[in-house]
């Protein structure tokens, strides 16, 4: 399972947690599931279904800002789709569009997924110096594109979560991506 999808009070997702911390705010009567998973774990207490969405009952104070999303080179992978920019080709690598020996980054505007082949092939230069274009322009996710790409490969959560979710993504809603 990929989380369980946390809520404010006010409906507006706050961050995905594990099953075990999950459960843990169920128990502890903080939260109320909204959308249930079928996995469930048994306690003394009787059958306890995993939320694939749970609701804060008291409104809680933001833990980060939600404009900001903090780089990871997994992240790029994600919002790219595992996608290499350069040729299309499945990507397990990144690549900095400007290189580090010239002075790149480690940002989601200057680095994007890449094949193997095209990473080795580009080297440290440039797009210019190789002829190449890339195939969409980087941008930094918002923080809702990166709790729905936390979902994406499974259709189920993602379709349940993108109902709580792309409300606060008005510019733009994500396609589910197998």
């Amino acid at each position: 399972m990929k989380g369980t999808l946390v809520l404010n009070a006010t409906f507006e997702p706050l961050s995905v947690v594990s099953t075990h911390r999950a459960l843990t705010l169920l128990t502890q009567g903080k939260v109320v599931a909204l959308d249930e998973s079928p996995v469930f774990f048994n306690s003394e207490n009787g059958r306890i279904n995993v939320p694939y969405v749970a609701l804060h009952k008291n409104n809680v104070k933001r833990p980060i800002n939600l404009k900001t999303t903090s780089w990871s080179r997994h992240g790029v992978l994600v919002r790219d789709g595992f996608t290499c920019a350069y040729c299309g080709a499945p990507a397990n690598t990144i690549d900095h569009v400007w290189p580090v020996s010239k002075g790149g980054k480690s940002t989601y505007q200057n680095c994007v997924a890449a094949c193997f082949p095209c990473n080795q092939k580009k080297r440290n230069k440039t797009l210019k110096e190789i002829g190449w274009e890339l195939k969409f322009d980087p941008t930094v996710p918002s923080v809702y594109e990166s709790i729905l790409n936390r979902a994406r490969g499974d259709n189920e959560v993602f379709e349940i979560w993108n109902k709580y979710v792309s409300y606060y993504m008005p510019a733009k809603k994500l396609v589910s991506a197998n």
